[in-house]
């Protein structure tokens, strides 16, 4: 069973590690050895992930108890990362943290969402409604990387 909750601090360093597994083996397919290095280089948190993480809107996937993924939403309405564990990925977890975001934001107001998705993100936040802007090449570390600038546009809650 999954179940959706936020963030706490005591999650910083399995959700350090459900994103360090999503890059390094779910992102085989659409990134090279050198690509993965370069944008999740190191199994351990950096020093200000939890905090990084506690800034934002981060919610929290479980599987039978356990982190197996999440997303985070700025109040200015970016999604900066969306990760799933590798076994994961295809089972419903990303649409379902998905889901909740979608109604944080419809909560908040926040009347348009971006991001710069992963090749692989990109699949999916297309079939999720989200539009593509702009392919885009990053530099990480001395390494390109290829992201898309995309949107969602939100309609207001209604008033009533």
């Amino acid at each position: 069973m999954t179940s959706i909750r936020p963030f706490k601090a005591q999650d910083a360093d399995i959700l350090q590690h459900v994103f360090y597994r999503a890059v390094q083996e779910g992102a085989v397919g659409a990134y090279s050895v050198a690509e993965r290095a370069a944008w999740a280089s190191a199994p351990n948190a950096p020093p200000n992930w939890a905090q990084r993480l506690g800034s934002e809107i981060t919610l929290v996937a479980e599987r039978d108890g356990q982190p197996a993924g999440f997303i985070t939403l700025g109040r200015d309405g970016h999604v900066d990362l969306l990760f799933v564990l590798p076994e994961e990925m295809g089972s419903g977890i990303a649409a379902a943290l998905h889901d909740r975001m979608l109604s944080e934001a419809d909560q908040r107001d926040i009347p348009r969402l971006t991001t710069e998705a992963s090749v692989i993100a990109r699949r999916f936040l297309l079939k999720q409604g989200w539009r593509e802007l702009t392919e885009q090449k990053i530099e990480l570390g001395g390494v390109w990387l290829t992201n898309y600038r995309m949107e969602k546009r939100l309609t207001p809650r209604s008033v009533g």
